[in-house]
């Protein structure tokens, strides 16, 4: 069956409709289904996760005169704050909707309506791409049929749902884009499409490298098997390349223009990028490029040299961005963040959930481009499959990229759905039609064979436990009524606390805070006496926990003396006192009391009482963790 068949659908048995009623349906029912997802959490404004919380926190300090800039958290690591390498590219709609709705509804109800009405948008444009993606390979039907199958992509719809705000949905919005673009039939707006939407990608997280590597790889075949295609590549180096160095220089500051950072659009990446456009532009004046295995040399060499530079400019950047990561911090948070985790180290039924459609899809791709009835529909379905491919690989050894391979997969599944419900409809028994028409619409469902998984695998009590982290307005917003503080706090906390109180913490999950984050885990799993030195040099005055977390058990498992376990047990250490909160819930919270205090307090006799500086302090209690921590 080809696709000139599928895209002629008989006009008396027509599958969704007119193409773009039907799109504006199936975007109003998906916002339908997404609002009655979260219908409680938009009520009590409980935002999903850390990131969501954080890029709020992020978008207040910027409307508040936080320079443009300048995205450092001054409340995680105080005074000097924490480097982040987020993009204000994603705190542009976020701010323009509370600014333009708060003289109208107020702070409160502009941040709540502003946090809806962006992702949703956000989703709606994301379902345009992948419609204008599914439309030049299918019909107006199908490509329908394949921006709703958005609703049945858990990986994908999850990044898109009210309150969702970080930059992943911006993530899939330009992954779709990309696709879009190298789609396109004119060569040169299909490379400086597809080169943009790369670059934006990108630069809102450098996640997007391995996918711009390999879109740029498939136009680099596509060149050596036609020298016809050869403005298409030279679009897409020069638009990736360009674009790139725009937003670099629209969003850093001349004198951070040479940080070799990994985890960020940098010099480390610019150079190498810079150095393959010109080498391919220049080469392209070459003569003999008229053969395939010149322009086959041309690529590989360009590709080569990049490599080099790379290696030359920062060659730590070439191995994984958690490498540097303290041990500590490395076994108790890097290990314990599952999105993070290759497919290996999820459970099964999660892994299910991730593969399912991507296979689905990958079958569906591969029957199309079989099916395709001319040269450009096969040259577009090879595209798609080449890039759910390359996006399939990059998923299996980071989870949370699971969502563009399953992005990329929908045409592939909305093409599998019609032909098989077509070949379905032929039968002249009406049970076999039904059936077998319900079952390949269901098919392509993740939760089916994760759900399968998950009744033949009961869970064990212990590890099916739902953990209350405490990061939620109800339990930290009587925080907010104390004066300005500095909380010693575990990391999945440290976002909402920023977030509902004006208080300062030591970390955030987040992995250039590394010598903070690996403070605060030797200050909780150490003895009083070690943890309060480390508490005083970093001029905290309260420390902070959650009983129902699962994070601050983890701190104290097998360690019965550590500051984590006596406070889980109710032992108050002499330097602490603790805080009465009026609020339920799991907030432990004590204050850090003064050097004087205890000295009296230890000594109730003595007439003279010598008060000791904190700048002596300091001097005397200097931060050595190496003692404190010993490698297992």
């Amino acid at each position: 069956m080809s696709n000139a068949e599928v895209s002629r659908a008989p006009a008396t048995r027509p599958i969704i409709g007119l193409p773009i009623i039907g799109l504006l349906v199936a975007w109003i029912l998906v916002c339908a289904f997404a609002l009655w997802l979260r219908v409680d959490a938009i009520r009590g404004f409980w935002l999903i996760d850390a990131d969501d919380h954080l890029r709020l926190v992020q978008v207040r300090d910027w409307m508040a005169g936080q320079s443009w800039f300048d995205v450092t958290q001054y409340r995680f690591e105080p005074p000097a704050g924490a480097s982040m390498h987020w993009s204000r590219l994603v705190d542009l709609p976020l701010a323009a909707g509370i600014g333009l709705l708060t003289p109208l509804l107020g702070s409160v109800e502009a941040e709540r309506v502003t946090l809806i009405m962006v992702p949703l948008l956000l989703l709606g444009l994301t379902m345009v791409f992948v419609f204008m993606i599914a439309r030049r390979v299918m019909g107006g039907g199908g490509a329908v049929l394949a921006a709703a199958l958005i609703s049945i992509a858990p990986p994908v719809l999850l990044q898109l749902l009210p309150l969702r705000i970080d930059h992943h949905g911006w993530q899939l919005a330009m992954a779709a884009l990309a696709l879009l673009g190298l789609l396109l039939r004119d060569a040169r707006v299909s490379g400086g499409v597809g080169g943009l939407a790369m670059a934006t990608w990108m630069h809102v997280s450098i996640e997007a490298l391995p996918l711009a590597v390999a879109a740029g790889a498939i136009l680099g075949i596509r060149y050596i098997r036609a020298a016809s295609e050869r403005e298409r590549l030279y679009a897409y180096l020069a638009a990736l390349l360009a674009g790139s160095l725009l937003l670099f220089a629209a969003t850093h500051l001349p004198t951070r223009w040479w940080a070799p950072y990994c985890d960020a659009v940098s010099p480390v990446y610019l150079l190498p990028l810079a150095s393959a456009t010109i080498i391919v532009l220049a080469g392209s004046r070459l003569p003999w490029l008229d053969r395939w295995p010149a322009r086959a040399l041309l690529l590989g060499g360009a590709a080569a040299i990049a490599g080099g530079v790379l290696l030359g400019v920062n060659p730590s950047c070439a191995a994984s961005p958690f490498a540097t990561l303290h041990p500590l911090v490395y076994r108790y948070w890097y290990l314990n963040v599952a999105e993070g985790l290759p497919i290996w180290r999820q459970p099964l039924s999660q892994a299910a959930m991730l593969l399912w459609l991507p296979l689905v899809g990958g079958f569906g791709t591969a029957l199309a481009l079989r099916n395709a009835g001319d040269d450009e529909g096969r040259r577009n379905w090879l595209t798609i499959g080449l890039l759910l491919a390359a996006a399939f690989l990059v998923s299996l050894s980071v989870f949370r990229a699971g969502g563009v391979s399953q992005l990329y997969a929908l045409p592939g599944c909305a093409y599998f759905i019609i032909h098989f419900v077509r070949r379905a409809q032929r039968s002249t028994r009406p049970l076999v039609r039904v059936v077998v028409s319900a079952a390949v619409v269901l098919l392509p469902l993740p939760v089916m064979p994760a759900a399968a998984i998950k009744a033949f695998q009961p869970g064990t009590g212990a590890a099916d436990k739902e953990w209350n982290e405490c990061a939620d307005a109800r339990q930290l917003r009587p925080l907010a009524s104390m004066p300005k503080a500095r909380f010693l706090a575990p990391l999945n906390i440290g976002p909402a606390l920023l977030h509902y109180t004006r208080h300062a913490t030591i970390a955030g999950s987040y992995h250039r805070s590394n010598l903070a984050i690996r403070d605060m885990m030797v200050a909780f799993m150490s003895p009083p006496e070690q943890a309060e030195k480390i508490v005083r040099a970093r001029g905290l005055d309260h420390v902070l926990i959650c009983t129902t977390g699962a994070e601050a058990p983890m701190y104290g498992k097998d360690r019965r003396n550590s500051l984590i376990a006596r406070l889980l047990r109710g032992q108050t250490p002499q330097w602490l006192e603790p805080v009465p909160l009026h609020a339920k819930g799991g907030v432990r919270v004590w204050r850090v009391r003064p050097v004087a205090v205890i000295a009296l307090t230890r000594y109730p006799d003595q007439q003279r009482v010598q008060r000791v500086h904190s700048s002596r302090l300091d001097r005397r209690t200097t931060l050595r963790p190496e003692r404190l921590y010993h490698r297992r």
